[in-house]
């Protein structure tokens, strides 16, 4: 629509070579601070994509983790959120609704003893500590208000935020917790239930995301080290060249000091010189040579000579 008009779409020109257009992925923002962890994230995501290594859900919930008994006795406990959902405030994190309870658990319990198998918990993966929850993924719906106003029997017709509301949609969700609100290049940070695959097929290619999520954060540290030990070897060079330039500096100004005082001693010694030649002073012998003794001594004091 433009200006209230209807536009009509030109259809694309076609390819003048007919070839297909081929894009390419770029890798998942590691950026090869460390070969040897690439190498090794290559090796644990081989090790998941082996059909022996699949991770199968069992139907029944058989010796719980600890954690998973907490979790549950937390969420039949809990109140009801506004969207619906049950939360939980401990680790592991599991927001469903309480019909969703027993098979939230059964995936959770079996992703912990995975990763523990695996000697990825709690410790984590590649020293990065991760988090990640399970939700029951809620979807929009229009308002009983949004509706009536539809059929005339309220407001007008017309888009706003308040007509729709988030419902439990009885489906799970999957999720890596990250800082980065829009993910990290290449990383997908989410799984849904979906038509023909639940997320209980889908925990072996989670893993795999969370061994690259890993990494990523593992060669950012890297990266933030090498940069700090960069600043500071920077910081260190521009600290010693100052040192030196003050240090170079220092040693004019004591010249320029040692000449003046150089010259200052000897226009002394000229001045006692002739000052006892004539007893300008018009003093006694005896006292005119103490006065001399002590005008020696000043010069000699003044002149950097004297005390190489």
């Amino acid at each position: 629509m433009a200006s209230g008009h209807k536009v009509k779409k030109q259809p694309l020109p076609k390819l003048p070579d007919e070839k297909p257009i081929q894009f390419h992925i770029s890798t998942k923002g590691i950026s090869k601070e460390d070969p040897a962890l690439s190498n090794e994230v290559e090796t644990l995501i081989a090790f998941e994509k082996r059909a022996e290594n699949r991770i199968v859900v069992p139907e029944k919930l058989l010796n719980p983790l600890p954690c998973i008994t907490t979790v549950r006795d937390e969420l039949l406990s809990s109140k009801t959120w506004r969207d619906g959902l049950l939360h939980t405030e401990t680790s592991p994190r599991i927001w469903v609704t309480k019909p969703m309870i027993p098979r939230a658990l059964l995936v959770m319990d079996t992703l912990l003893k995975a990763l523990e198998s695996r000697g990825y918990a709690p410790e984590g993966i590649f020293g990065e500590p991760f988090s990640f929850g399970l939700y029951e993924h809620l979807q929009s719906q229009r308002t009983d208000r949004a509706i009536a106003a539809d059929h005339g029997w309220g407001k007008p017709k017309g888009y706003s935020a308040s007509d729709y509301e988030r419902i439990p949609s009885g489906k799970l969700r999957i999720e890596i917790i990250t800082k980065y609100s829009f993910g990290i290049n290449g990383l997908r940070c989410k799984w849904v239930d979906g038509k023909k695959k639940r997320i209980e097929d889908c925990l072996n290619d989670f893993i795999c995301e969370l061994i690259t999520w890993a990494a990523f954060e593992r060669d950012k540290k890297l990266a933030h080290d090498r940069l700090q030990r960069e600043c500071e070897e920077r910081e260190r060079i521009a600290a010693e060249k100052a040192r030196q330039e003050a240090e170079k500096q220092a040693r004019i100004d004591r010249l320029h000091r040692d000449a003046a005082n150089w010259k200052r001693a000897n226009q002394l010694r000229d001045y006692i010189a002739v000052a006892v030649e004539v007893n300008v002073l018009r003093k006694p012998d005896t006292e005119l040579a103490e006065w001399a003794k002590w005008a020696r001594a000043e010069a000699d004091r003044l002149d950097p000579l004297c005390h190489a």
